[in-house]
């Protein structure tokens, strides 16, 4: 339950100190009548501090430890094409002569700075963006660290692209790329999301996609033993697992909190209309390309965007009651599907670096 008792304390700690993070000026704290003043980042800090120990500090809960405790030794003996970024990550944490958890402990500092870069300033509703983060990308937060960065470093540039700042987008994107060469999916992506497209053309695209899928068996095995004749089993090794029914029912609700809100988009910042279309994108790969290979992971970098949006709809609710009721469905349904995704796998076996002592 150590999870669950984090993010607790986090939603505990965002209701006290919220109003310090959002302010510009020093904050201050009265204690036993003296008074201390404190950087916003501090209190920045103090909310992140027991997710990021949580997430940080964790031990052999899961295989892609053990795989990333492999990396960390083949780069030190050069035998490693891992991306470069992350590479680099390796190569300065063993020349300090520094333990393995340090990669961990790096890794989840960069992607709770670029976190706290994605949130603060466009959040309305930071506690539910974490909650939607915590529970429904549990996945890539708690196990996959190099493609969370990745993701992250994407979704923090997204601002870039709002205000037109193509290479300094490109820029971000390859620096991405360094971490999960996933993240070159998002290089075209700096055309498509700022775009105001019709709901046609989101049933053009996904009928288009559902079209291919038909012949996939034969079009994509002949193309890649044409140019790339050694991935041919790729095709057939990481085709996605069939559609979660949990999953659906919760990009429904999703999709239904989209709608209700949709027209109120064009008054909000571009930045929610860049959410809005990656969001629109991950549910016509979701419903009509699931037999593109390893769709879900990069599905991941339109999907986690969610963790804004929905919060930023929920928040031009004016009726306060409708607001609260929608916001306990939302969190309600989250937790329903993370327990039947996740019951009984690595966040009920949590172990800390602590436990490896003696």
């Amino acid at each position: 339950m150590t999870y669950f008792m984090m993010i607790l304390i986090t939603g505990i700690l965002i209701n006290i100190c919220l109003p310090y993070m959002k302010q510009q000026t020093l904050g201050t704290i009265s204690i036993f009548g003296y008074e201390f003043r404190f950087k916003r980042e501090f209190f920045i800090a103090i909310v992140a501090l027991p997710m990021f120990l949580l997430l940080a500090l964790q031990y052999a809960v899961n295989s892609d430890y053990d795989n990333y405790i492999k990396i960390f030794y083949q780069v030190q003996l050069g035998e490693s094409n891992i991306e470069i970024g992350y590479r680099l990550i390796n190569k300065m944490t063993a020349m300090l002569n520094l333990d393995f958890q340090w990669i961990y402990i790096i890794m989840y500092g960069i992607s709770f700075v670029l976190l706290v870069k994605c949130l603060l300033p466009y959040s309305e509703d930071i506690f539910l963006s974490l909650i939607l983060l915590f529970f429904c990308f549990f996945e890539i937060v708690f196990i996959q660290i190099r493609q969370l960065a990745a993701v992250l470093i994407c979704m923090s540039a997204f601002h870039l692209i709002a205000e037109k700042k193509m290479w300094r987008y490109f820029l971000a994107v390859l620096i991405a790329c360094s971490f999960h060469k996933s993240a070159v999916i998002m290089l075209p992506m700096y055309f498509f999301l700022t775009y105001d497209f019709k709901f046609t053309y989101y049933l053009m695209i996904g009928g288009a996609l559902f079209g291919l899928g038909f012949f996939s068996n034969r079009w994509i095995p002949f193309l890649l033993g044409k140019f790339i004749p050694e991935r041919v089993g790729w095709f057939q090794m990481y085709k996605s697992n069939p559609i979660s029914k949990w999953q659906s029912l919760f990009i429904l609700l999703m999709l239904v909190i989209v709608i209700l809100y949709y027209d109120q988009i064009k008054e909000m910042h571009a930045f929610n209309r860049i959410l809005l279309n990656a969001f629109l994108l991950r549910i016509i790969i979701y419903l009509c390309g699931n037999w593109i290979p390893e769709n879900r992971r990069f599905g991941f970098y339109f999907y986690l965007p969610i963790t804004i949006l929905i919060p930023n709809l929920l928040a031009r609710e004016k009726n306060k009651y409708l607001k609260s009721l929608l916001s306990f469905i939302v969190c309600a349904s989250v937790f329903v599907v993370f327990w039947l995704q996740y019951g009984g796998r690595e966040w009920m076996n949590y172990k800390s670096i602590f436990s490896r002592i003696g």
